[in-house]
């Protein structure tokens, strides 16, 4: 005769609330602290409800209960509880939505692509500038000004695009772009500028040296021609600015304690941190000297690869954080699973183009014809 299965404990079913995303998917179960906050909301506007109820209501309830409830029985339970009780659960459900909201740690990401997407993607990981620093992530810093000043830096020189309302498109420096995208100037103010700052290189006189006088030949040159891509666009007007690069405000939905502090030694990790690199990559916070060097090889070459994040977050840990290398009160943040990375808005340079959810229309699929992000 065989036994019957032996009963699960009803804590079985669920994860502690520090488990990990992956061991609790893995294990097929539940996030404990989620489900006792989705029980508690209703249960407490039921049983308050019925604390306000009168003696016909309870009644009512009672036969429901029992099976007995008649059609205007059903009616007034409706209007007394069901409606009541809906503007309770939503009443405590906000402050609820308000403080997850709260407590993301919001940055900024810089994108070299000027077609906003909604979502970052694995495939992406790797692209960008700086060398995967701190792991194959998704990287983003707290200070707006600077992310400014990094998509500026890496289109500097390189131009804009004006299409014309004849679908022709024109080359333009970055910063006319921006002037004629934030309004700051028109294309003839531009074009006029252009005009007279040519006409003072050509009056004046030929330099002695062929260096600074291949210069001044140069820059005439380079006027001639911006001058009259200004004139185009002026006979065709202007259809759209296209100016490259673009910033998204994330809201990283992390946990700080599991995140590796990049600027520290692993001793001065936080606890959950220096288990999960013991349990990932064999290196103990003693202070060993060949844990000390299998650690700092590890930040210097083995985070850098695929293969080093990959084992650090399948041990938990969700991200690396660390001081800017421009700014030391900058923290900058790589984050292993673009989907913790969550777009709250999307902006250019002058500020904000669309929310997150008109920029759900783009993707970030891969793809030969699109440029590549980061």
């Amino acid at each position: 005769m065989r036994k019957p299965p032996a009963k699960r404990k009803l804590k079985d079913f669920f994860a502690p609330r520090d488990a990990t995303e992956t061991s609790r998917q893995g294990q097929g179960i539940g996030d404990i602290e989620a489900v006792r906050q989705m029980v508690t909301v209703p249960a407490k506007a039921v049983r308050q409800a019925t604390l306000d109820a009168g003696t016909q209501q309870r009644e009512a309830v009672g036969r429901l209960l029992s099976g007995a409830a008649t059609q205007d029985d059903m009616s007034g339970i409706a209007s007394d509880f069901m409606l009541p009780m809906a503007g309770t659960i939503g009443k405590a459900a906000k402050p609820a939505a308000n403080a997850a909201v709260d407590a993301l740690i919001k940055t900024y990401h810089a994108s070299r692509s000027d077609v906003p997407f909604s979502k970052f993607q694995r495939e992406y990981f790797g692209t960008g500038a700086g060398g995967n620093r701190m792991g194959r992530a998704n990287y983003s810093t707290d200070r707006f000004s600077e992310t400014v000043d990094y998509l500026k830096s890496m289109f500097k020189g390189l131009p804009s695009e004006i299409v014309t309302q004849k679908g022709n498109v024109v080359p333009v420096p970055i910063q006319m772009a921006s002037d004629l995208k934030a309004g700051n100037s028109s294309v003839e103010e531009i074009s006029d500028r252009v005009s007279k700052y040519l006409d003072h290189l050509r009056s004046k006189p030929a330099s002695r040296s062929q260096f600074t006088e291949d210069r001044r030949l140069n820059s005439i040159g380079d006027q001639r021609e911006l001058l009259s891509n200004l004139q185009r666009i002026l006979g065709e007007g202007v259809g759209e600015v296209r100016r490259p690069g673009t910033i998204y405000e994330l809201g990283l939905d992390v946990d700080p304690k599991t995140l590796l502090n990049f600027d520290k030694e692993l001793i001065d990790q936080t606890p959950f941190v220096q288990d999960a690199v013991q349990s990932a990559l064999n290196i103990g916070s003693s202070s060993n000297p060949r844990d000390l060097i299998k650690y700092r090889d590890m930040l210097n070459r083995g985070i850098r690869t695929p293969e080093g994040s990959q084992r650090l977050e399948d041990a938990g840990i969700q991200g690396v954080r660390g001081s800017s290398q421009m700014s030391p009160d900058t923290k900058n943040y790589a984050i292993f699973n673009p989907d913790r990375a969550g777009i709250q808005r999307v902006m250019g340079i002058l500020g904000m183009l669309t929310g997150a959810g008109a920029a759900g229309k783009a993707s970030q699929t891969p793809s030969k014809d699109k440029p590549r992000r980061f």
